[in-house]
């Protein structure tokens, strides 16, 4: 079964850290098939917290640059296992707008 853009609406999909402005246009272009949120948490500690506690649940991806290191640290087990259940793709520095806006497109 194809998705449609109305069940792709309810996609949650984070942004680990500021991006550029030229960026901006394409990050808020997703909007249109999903729910754009940024974590609150500004280190790795409260970052795996705010994991733990719900606040990231329905997270299925996640955009990250080199900058976002500083809220997560490195992806290892720890992290991983404090992860959202939903969450399925990570994505660093462009390649993660390209792919979901050319995805909605080909279901559009």
């Amino acid at each position: 079964m194809r998705s449609t853009s109305k069940q792709l609406q309810y996609q949650v999909l984070l942004l680990l850290a500021d991006i550029r402005p030229s960026a901006h246009k394409q990050w808020n272009a997703l909007s249109e098939i999903g729910n754009l949120i940024k974590p609150q948490s500004t280190n790795r500690k409260d970052f795996i917290q705010e994991c733990k506690s719900g606040k990231l649940d329905g997270v299925v991806a996640a955009y990250r640059t080199f900058a976002s290191i500083s809220i997560t640290g490195l992806f290892d087990d720890e992290l991983v296992h404090a992860l959202p259940k939903t969450w399925r793709y990570l994505a660093h520095n462009g390649e993660f707008v390209l792919l979901l806006i050319e995805s909605w497109q080909e279901i559009n």
